[in-house]
This record gives structure tokens, C-alpha cells and sequence, in this order.
């Protein structure tokens, strides 16, 4: 009767959907209860095309999805949740920040718009979890569609089940020894381009082109550390709001994530193309030693797969952003700042803990390698 995934484990389900009172009652095939989803938190995907499925999306749930293939299930569900095809229509967690935010905003600017960049750190700090989850699902949604040809994330996420378990071991490696608010949300897209990057709200991204390139295992929890830092310390929040200004908080956060394209767009731009600061690079290296030192992992090496990919690319330096524009996306933003790769791998070195474990056995490690085989939702 449906399909769902719950943005957590990316693992699609068949389900059984009863249409209870508040909300869709979902129910594994074997009957057990999943999940239920209010009627108030019902939001389409994009409009309905006859013969096509019906995705929705949930307010509450971050990533999760629904499928339904009969469209007399969907027109009933309709019945009950008249603000289903307001796409990204006002989150009531969102409304209870305005207050705030509106009398935050006008001490914060009230020098002018040229405070923005010395007070994005402030703004980055003192930003609730619910806006930094909402930007992070935007920027990886309009990521997926620049560098997929319009395919959306659902679509190119990777999905073999050994995959998705080692990557998960992996992740779940590093985040126990993380100590930081977040839980973060890594996928792995089919995309053959060697990037990674990290979106607001603990959201990160590895385009499967970097494992390819990668050689161990610890190479990749060292890109993942990188980009965890990124996130943990509010570079990736800083970064939009110092390149987006104004539009990448306020006006999201009034109307509950119906902002206009040109938003959306400049959201997943920023995502991907705005180069972090020398600090932030450094900051986010020094991070992720430490991280995989506590989470006793081979630190000393990850370094290695930014210098194959420089040797297979070459550098891309501040100059190269501007020259290239638009077309700077096959370059990781790891490699587009000051210090130098090679200066940047020596630090990592130095701070390195002189022991370690590679993270995960070499069958997991083929299978991550492998985890692009099933792709799509």
C-alpha cells in the first residue's frame, strides 16, 4: 500500500497505511507499528503526476518519506490534511523562534548590513537546532539536484544494506567519541565526483567519486571527522550566513521553510561552493585528529586522499574559485583553502596518536566501497 523510508537508516519499507483520526497509522509488513505521522505535519514532495506515485514529506522528520501508488489513498488522505499541498508551509516549532530572532536581528544589524560578516559567528552560535536542521535539508536537497542532473537526494542516495551497516559503523565510531549536540545524518550519493561536504544541523554528504579515489578506511573517517568538526563548530551555519546574509535565517525562519528559489538555490550553492577561511580549514583538521584520536582510529593518514586528489586535480586556490564560478564543484572545499595540502598533512601527522585502528574490517570496507550497487527510495 505504500513505501517509507525513514530518513535515519535510509532502508525503504513496504507498509500498511491506516488512516486514523490525527494521523497516517504506519505499519511494517509483518504489522508492527512504525510510526504515525499527524495529518498537520503532511506535506507533498512536489505536485501529483497521474500514473506516478504520491511522495510526501513530514515536518517533524527530517529526511523520512512516504510513497503512495494509489491516488485514491492520497485523495482520502487530502480529505484529512487540508494543508498537504502547502509546500513548506509554516513549522509551529519555527514560528515560537520569531520573537526572538526579530529583536536578535535588531541589536545584531542595527549598525548596518556591513556587521554581517563580523557577527555571522554570533549569529551561527546563538541559532537554534530546528533552523540549522532546516537549512541543512535544504542545502542537501538543492545540492543533489545541481550536481545530479535534477535527481533528487532520494533518488541517489546508495542504499546496498552492507553499505549503509558499515558506513553506519563507521559514523557511529566517530560520534561516540564526538561531544557535541549534534547527531549527524551521513549519506552516500551516487555521484562519481571525489567531494564531501557538510550542511547545517549535522547533515553531511560523500559523493561516492570520493570513495573511489579513497584507499583505507581510515582515509574516509578522516574526511567524515573533517566534515563532522565543520558542522560541530558552526562553519558550515557561519559560512551561509555570512554568504547569504539576511535571506538564509530570517526569511525561512518566518515562513517556516517557504523560501523562494532564489533562496533555495543560494542555500545549496553555499553548500558546496563558498570556500571556508584558512581558520576553518585548520580548525576543522585539527578537529578531526582529535576526533579520530579519541576515537582510536588511524589519524596519521587520512590527509593522504586530499593529496591523491590534488595530484589527480590539482589545487584549487581562491583565484581558481572566482575564475571558475559555477564550475568550481569538482573540487573538494577541503582542498580550497590555505595551508597547503602537504603543509595541512604534515600538521595532521604531528598531532596524530602514534597507534590506531583502520575503523572498519576489510569486508566492511569492500562493502562501503560497494554501497552505490542500490541506489533510489
Amino acid at each position: 500500500m505504500g513505501r517509507y523510508a525513514d530518513g535515519e537508516t535510509a532502508t525503504v519499507h513496504s507498509v500498511r497505511l491506516v488512516l486514523g483520526a490525527d494521523g497516517i497509522e504506519i505499519h511494517g509488513a509483518a504489522g508492527a507499528p512504525m510510526a504515525v505521522w499527524r495529518y498537520d505535519d503532511l506535506r507533498i514532495v512536489e505536485p501529483p503526476v497521474a500514473g506516478r506515485p504520491v511522495r510526501l514529506k513530514n515536518l517533524q522528520r527530517d529526511l523520512a518519506r512516504l510513497e503512495i501508488a494509489d491516488h485514491a489513498v492520497f485523495d482520502e488522505i487530502r480529505q484529512l490534511a487540508p494543508e498537504i499541498r502547502n509546500i513548506g508551509a509554516r513549522d509551529p516549532v519555527a514560528r515560537r523562534h520569531v520573537a526572538f530572532w526579530i529583536a536578535a536581528m535588531l541589536v545584531l544589524f542595527g549598525g548596518g548590513w556591513l556587521a554581517l560578516a563580523n557577527s555571522a559567528p554570533l549569529i551561527a552560535a546563538m541559532m537554534p537546532m530546528s533552523m540549522e536542521e532546516r537549512m541543512g535539508r535544504t542545502a542537501i536537497e538543492q545540492v543533489t539536484l545541481m550536481f545530479g542532473g535534477w535527481k533528487g537526494s532520494d533518488e541517489l542516495t546508495c542504499r546496498d544494506a552492507a553499505g549503509l551497516r558499515a558506513l553506519e559503523a563507521l559514523t557511529g565510531r566517530l560520534e561516540a567519541a564526538d561531544r557535541s549536540e549534534y547527531s549527524f545524518k551521513v549519506r552516500v550519493i551516487d555521484i562519481p565526483i571525489p567531494n564531501a561536504f557538510a550542511a547545517p544541523g549535522g547533515y553531511i554528504v560523500i559523493f561516492d567519486g570520493l570513495l573511489d579515489l579513497a584507499e583505507t578506511p581510515d582515509e574516509v573517517a578522516g574526511v567524515l571527522a573533517h566534515e563532522m568538526t565543520h558542522v560541530t563548530r558552526r562553519h558550515a551555519t557561519t559560512n551561509m550566513v555570512r554568504s547569504i546574509g539576511l535571506q538564509a535565517f530570517i526569511i525561512p525562519l518566518l515562513t517556516g521553510g517557504a523560501m523562494t528559489s532564489d533562496v533555495l538555490t543560494g542555500i545549496g550553492q553555499m553548500a558546496v561552493q563558498a570556500s571556508y577561511t584558512r581558520e576553518a580549514e585548520a580548525d576543522a583538521d585539527k578537529g578531526a585528529v582529535e576526533l579520530m584520536n579519541r576515537a582510536g582510529l588511524k589519524a596519521a593518514s587520512f590527509t593522504e586522499l586530499l593529496l591523491r586528489i590534488e595530484a589527480h586535480f590539482g589545487r584549487r586556490d581562491e583565484t581558481d574559485a572566482e575564475r571558475d564560478g559555477d564550475g568550481a564543484f569538482s573540487i573538494p572545499d577541503m582542498l580550497s583553502t590555505h595551508p597547503s595540502t602537504p603543509d595541512r598533512a604534515r600538521l595532521a601527522r604531528a598531532a596524530a596518536a602514534p597507534d590506531g585502528e583502520a575503523g572498519l574490517s576489510d569486508e566492511q570496507w569492500q562493502a562501503l566501497r560497494s554501497i552505490c550497487t542500490t541506489t533510489g527510495g
